[in-house]
């Protein structure tokens, strides 16, 4: 890139992924933006960014500019990813919510989950650590802005040096080799507790419903700040009183003016009152 309308189509591009998704591309990421850009110039037949950022500008249906997002963001996950929160959410749900006994199903939000591994990793330590007809008092709701990655969570088969994560208890109880290949599926009972939804989180949220706990985690760090405070507020009221909020590692509500309680770095409680 070294031309002055190849800088403004750039600028236009970072314009629209900021209005569409709310996630910053710096300066110094335009060449990975160019590469992953491209793919979709040669795939859609379009011979430059201006033209593609055109036709992305005029589609009324919404679908180019949920692409483009799709194509520049990066989806970077693991099975039981920052460990210590699935020990915290298990050691919650034997103690606290197993002496509260919800008269109601426990709900969970996995907000940003990616390609799945995250609301499987939810279940499988719950499963660990209440039993599986325990398990059925627990429902997930699993949303992603990718269209793409919650595709690949539905079919929910991985390969096999990306379950190494998981606990060997867990991959025995949940995981089946696909025959002819170095992949595996996850197992329909797990599947069924978990409901997949396309979500954009600067968008509308049709739940009507409080969550018991919610993670959210490595994804406020590509917002601004006043759009992280937006999320976190409406993370807010959408818990539960005494809900939990589970951010990434590189993340921090300090400083942030809300009714949050900390409870350990990266753990997030809503006051009670």
């Amino acid at each position: 890139m070294g031309s002055s309308s190849d800088a403004k189509s750039l600028n236009r591009l970072r314009e629209i992924v900021v209005a569409e998704s709310g996630i910053q591309l710096g300066n110094e990421k335009d060449q990975l933006v160019l590469t992953r850009i491209g793919r979709l110039l040669r795939r859609l037949g379009h011979e430059t960014l201006e033209a593609y950022l055109a036709h992305v500008e005029t589609d009324r249906t919404g679908a180019a500019r949920s692409d483009l997002v799709d194509a520049v963001t990066t989806n970077v996950t693991s099975f039981f990813r920052e460990p210590h929160h699935f020990q915290h959410l298990a050691k919650l749900a034997a103690s606290e919510w197993q002496a509260e006994r919800h008269p109601e199903p426990i709900r969970i939000w996995s907000s940003a989950c990616s390609s799945g591994q995250e609301p499987y990793s939810i279940l499988m330590a719950l499963e660990r650590q209440l039993g599986e007809a325990e398990l059925r008092r627990y429902l997930v709701l699993a949303t992603d802005l990718s269209k793409r990655m919650l595709v690949r969570c539905q079919r929910a088969v991985y390969p096999e040096r990306e379950i190494q994560p998981i606990p060997p208890i867990d991959r025995q109880r949940w995981l089946s080799p696909i025959p002819g290949s170095n992949s595996y599926r996850v197992s329909p009972a797990l599947q069924q507790r978990v409901r997949f939804r396309h979500l954009n989180l600067l968008g509308s949220w049709p739940m009507k419903r409080s969550f018991d706990a919610i993670f959210c985690r490595n994804v406020l760090i590509y917002f601004d700040r006043p759009t992280q405070e937006r999320v976190v507020k409406r993370f807010h009221e959408r818990l539960a009183p005494g809900g939990y909020l589970y951010i990434g590692h590189s993340e921090s509500l300090s400083g942030f003016a809300n009714d949050f309680e900390f409870i350990a770095p990266t753990i997030y409680r809503r006051k009670s009152a």
